[in-house]
């Protein structure tokens, strides 16, 4: 059987990280079957797309809910935790991409209005960097649930891919002050250190459907930055650090 550099790549990043100093700290005797190895909690933070469809015409709009109860899915342990006041701070941006998938334009504010009922939600813009414009907004956590809604006019006809991510991953641009909050914050059942969150869209994401656009998204706009969990998908994206199917990718075409 052959093996690409890649397959050799990914096994020793792998094989680094199970036995460098980087790996989170664990109670060995929390009992917990860790779905992907070497990370700690995952924490599922779910977004509704509605209305959830490939195609919309210009003058539609898209309403987006982040809205969930605190007991919270781990897709890493396979439990459901109740996690009171997590400091959640999503990021969503939209890349509005080129036909010739060699440029892209902001697809929030430049392309498409975006609407926001400020009665009720705060938030800010992250104009900077090398990401399309980035809604960055401050989740509401009230009677045990978390929520934060905003909408999408489509103004501009194209091809376009939402990505959703931590905020407070200083990786993804977020500051080292705000992940420390997030590690050193407890609830019942906590076993591991590190704690990520998981950005998944409940229904279809339109994946394979934008498929040579997220190719371009890793690979031509960010340099190899984003890998697949999927099996099937190892051999079409790089070899990086961030999964797809945990950045709440949304694909979706506005025509005339």
């Amino acid at each position: 059987m052959m093996y690409s550099i890649k397959h050799f790549i990914l096994f020793f990043i792998l094989l680094f990280t199970l036995l460098g100093c980087d790996k989170p700290k664990a109670n060995l005797d929390c009992g917990y079957t860790r779905v992907f190895g070497f990370h700690g909690h995952i924490l599922e933070f779910p977004i509704e797309i509605i209305p959830n469809q490939l195609e919309y015409q210009v003058g539609d709009t898209i309403q987006i809910d982040m809205v969930f109860p605190d007991s919270i899915y781990d897709v890493n342990i396979d439990e459901t935790f109740k996690i009171e006041d997590w400091p959640f701070r999503p990021g969503t941006f939209v890349y509005r991409v080129d036909e010739d998938l060699e440029d892209w334009s902001s697809g929030l504010l430049i392309n498409n209005e975006v609407i926001v009922d400020t009665t009720i939600y705060e938030f800010t813009y992250d104009h900077g960097g090398i990401l399309p414009k980035t809604l960055v907004p401050r989740m509401l956590y009230e009677d045990g649930i978390y929520h934060f809604s905003f909408k999408i006019v489509c103004n501009t006809p194209g091809r376009y891919v939402m990505l959703t991510y931590d905020n407070n991953d200083a990786g993804n641009g977020g500051s080292f002050d705000e992940e420390d909050i997030i590690v050193s914050q407890d609830f019942e059942g906590k076993c591991y250190t590190q704690s990520e969150i998981a950005n998944i869209i409940k229904g279809e994401n339109h994946f394979d459907e934008f498929i040579d656009e997220l190719i371009a998204i890793d690979e031509t706009f960010n340099n190899g930055k984003y890998i697949s969990i999927d099996q099937d998908n190892y051999e079409i994206f790089g070899s990086g650090g961030i999964a797809f199917e945990f950045s709440g990718i949304y694909g979706f075409e506005v025509v005339e």
